[in-house]
């Protein structure tokens, strides 16, 4: 499918769970992760007519999940130690705040070079885009 046919798609999806949830949760928040994320918050702001403060997105899920996921397998820890920071969408607009990232509450600026956390980052970020 070519991304506008998948936008397409995700906007029909999202309009009508949109429908769903003011019918069946009107005093709900909607947390919208969809992509491409700021489109999808607008059409369920939109769609929804709830004020601006219920109807908010949140992206970096994944990318950060990603980062964290190639920290710890060069570590050799647990995922479950890793803490990262992803922000911006997929590809080059994308940046991991590794200022941010910690194992076991140690940051990986004291675990690993800044070529590897920069080459972690790099794959981090390329393996988001298609």
């Amino acid at each position: 499918m070519s991304r506008d046919g998948l936008v397409l798609t995700d906007m029909r999806i999202v309009r009508e769970v949109t429908e769903k949830v003011v019918q069946y949760s009107p005093n709900c928040a909607i947390i919208m992760v969809a992509n491409p994320l700021e489109g999808m918050t607008q059409l369920a702001l939109h769609i929804s007519e709830f004020p601006r403060s219920r109807v908010f997105g949140q992206s970096g899920i994944l990318d950060s999940a990603r980062f964290r996921t190639f920290v710890a397998q060069e570590l050799g820890v647990s995922v479950k130690d890793v803490s990262t920071c992803v922000l911006g969408g997929q590809g080059d607009t994308m940046v991991a705040v590794t200022r941010l990232c910690t194992v076991g509450g140690v940051p990986i600026a004291e675990l690993l070079s800044r070529e590897k956390v920069d080459s972690l980052v790099e794959r981090t970020v390329k393996r988001g885009v298609k």
